[in-house]
């Protein structure tokens, strides 16, 4: 366990980036890098591992001194780990940056502190969403609204620290914390879109696997999702069977209506 106290200077804003991981020995060490590394220096990482058994703490210690904070314990999740992190935060804003995630550049941060200002809440941009050799660009195809607040992934976006602390993420959701937590600032925070990839994501996560569970979380914390839902799953399947009829798969198109209907 280790801890270095790091302050910004009086004209820079203090960014804490936190790293929640868990038997991560293959993944940790690149996002580690990726973050000690970045040009901006007024950065507070912290790191907090739920127990690791494998060789994660090994890595985390060859990089100690380049870490304000890590601890290792068992947690109930992700969103435990998270608000472990949020707690011990000191910096002006948060980011989360898990293992296997990264920035999308190494100078991701300061791009991003050149383009806050003191009334923004809650800035969000791209990401770059990578699977083995696979990797795509993903605009946010909305501004946030009440319908959606999160149009955007939770590595790409950076937050008031003081929100995250007065509104920790609510341990009652397994995969939907972070877009309960937009639900319930959205009305009275700021939000902004910078126009850039912030962030570079392996769509292994844990949420990316349980779309199901996702969804329903967010139905549960928004009912207005429910709606906006439905109406994409209505374009999606008309998309699919106009697909399927210009190709004159009939079989498909039976074995869709069935499912759908």
């Amino acid at each position: 366990m280790n801890y270095c106290m790091k302050l910004g200077k009086k004209s820079n804003p203090l960014v804490t980036i936190i790293t929640v991981c868990y038997n991560a020995e293959t993944t940790i060490e690149k996002t580690i890098l990726n973050v000690i590394n970045q040009t901006y220096a007024d950065i507070e990482y912290i790191i907090i591992d739920g127990g690791s058994n494998d060789g994660t703490i090994e890595i985390i210690n060859k990089y100690a001194n380049k870490i304000s904070y890590w601890m290792s314990e068992p947690d109930r999740g992700i969103y435990d780990a998270m608000n472990k992190g949020i707690k011990l935060a000191k910096g002006d804003w948060v980011s989360f940056m898990n293992s296997g995630d990264s920035f999308y550049s190494l100078d991701t941060v300061e791009d991003v502190v050149q383009f806050i200002r003191e009334e923004y809440d809650v800035i969000y941009g791209s990401v770059n969403v990578v699977c083995d050799s696979f990797s795509k660009i993903i605009h946010p195809k909305m501004k946030a609204s009440k319908k959606n607040p999160m149009p955007f992934n939770h590595q790409s976006v950076f937050v008031k620290t003081v929100l995250l602390q007065k509104y920790p993420f609510d341990l009652s959701f397994k995969y939907a914390a972070d877009y309960d937590f937009f639900c319930r600032i959205f009305d009275f925070s700021k939000y902004v879109f910078f126009d850039k990839v912030i962030a570079t994501y392996d769509i292994s996560g844990v949420s990316s696997v349980n779309g199901i569970g996702v969804n329903r979380e967010r139905i549960k914390a928004n009912p207005c999702f429910y709606n906006y839902y439905i109406q994409m799953l209505c374009v999606r399947n008309y998309i699919i069977r106009k697909i399927l009829i210009s190709l004159k798969m009939d079989k498909m198109l039976n074995l869709l209506r069935k499912c759908v209907y």
